[in-house]
């Protein structure tokens, strides 16, 4: 098990699934990898709260 962070424009949310893949299902959802890194960032764009070290998934365009 691995842990990654579920974003939403309203919430986030850590879980744990089998395996970081590229597209995973989870809380009823499809979500995708997010293709940003933490470094390239702006200032604001990822609350202060979720976690930098866990891969971040973002709704997937195709659910």
């Amino acid at each position: 098990m691995t842990q990654v962070v579920l974003v939403t424009d309203t919430w986030w949310k850590v879980v744990d699934v089998e395996s970081a893949d590229e597209v995973v299902d989870v809380e009823g959802m499809s979500w995708e990898r997010d293709g940003t890194h933490p470094g390239n960032l702006a200032a604001g764009d990822r609350p202060s709260e979720i976690p930098p070290e866990v891969p971040r998934y973002v709704p997937s365009v195709g659910a």
